[in-house]
């Protein structure tokens, strides 16, 4: 299943980067705007799955965007990806539950996490709203520093006690495939060891069992 995109970024190399990054993905980039307007104009007239859009353009910010495309009934998702954290843009009007990722994260964090949100569509927002969210019970996607939907499964196997080899069969990975996902959990979560990374994303609500 391919899912249709829209891309908002007024560097155009951060838009040439977004198309190879969602070219081998089951995001389709159907469209791209430089500026605030053209992101509303072409979210408008393709209807995409996802816009994803800088916050701050020459002419609107992010909250005149949210405002024009609700106006819009724009029933798609919309996904801010910035250079800097939703804290340091102290405005208000941005709920608090929209996705928002950094340009400094790894593609396969940004690729893997959208579709899986987009796959997830159908939690929305309060009805006022009219934007989607991701939501799966207590887990709580997070958005900057964290882990890949595929390393959260990996280490959600670990919690339920499987080893490499188990889970590389039941994912359909090499054991060295598995070993680098776990690897890479541990850095993110500053654990010791796979028990102690488990522990963490237990009770940080990144997984549940």
């Amino acid at each position: 299943m391919k899912f249709r995109m829209v891309a908002a970024d007024p560097a155009p190399v951060v838009r040439t980067g977004l198309r190879l990054f969602f070219k081998e993905s089951n995001i389709e980039m159907i469209a791209e705007a430089g500026s605030g307007a053209e992101a509303v104009q072409k979210t408008i007239e393709f209807r995409p799955d996802l816009l994803l859009t800088d916050f701050l353009f020459s002419d609107m910010s992010g909250i005149d965007i949210l405002e024009q495309l609700k106006r819009s009934q724009f029933e798609g998702s919309i996904v801010f990806y910035t250079e800097r954290d939703r804290s340091f843009y102290s405005v208000g009007g941005i709920p608090a539950n929209l996705f928002w990722f950094l340009k400094s994260a790894e593609r396969d964090f940004l690729v893997e996490n959208l579709e899986h949100l987009l796959y997830r569509k159908g939690s929305c927002l309060p009805e006022e709203s009219g934007f989607t969210i991701h939501e799966e019970g207590s887990e709580s996607l997070i958005l900057s520093d964290s882990l890949t939907f595929r390393e959260k499964q990996i280490i959600l196997y670990v919690a339920r006690g499987l080893g490499n080899k188990e889970i590389a069969a039941i994912l359909g990975l090499s054991k060295n495939t598995v070993k680098e996902h776990i690897s890479n959990v541990l850095r993110k979560l500053g654990a010791r060891d796979r028990t102690q990374a488990a522990v963490i994303a237990l009770k940080n609500g990144i997984i549940s069992l």
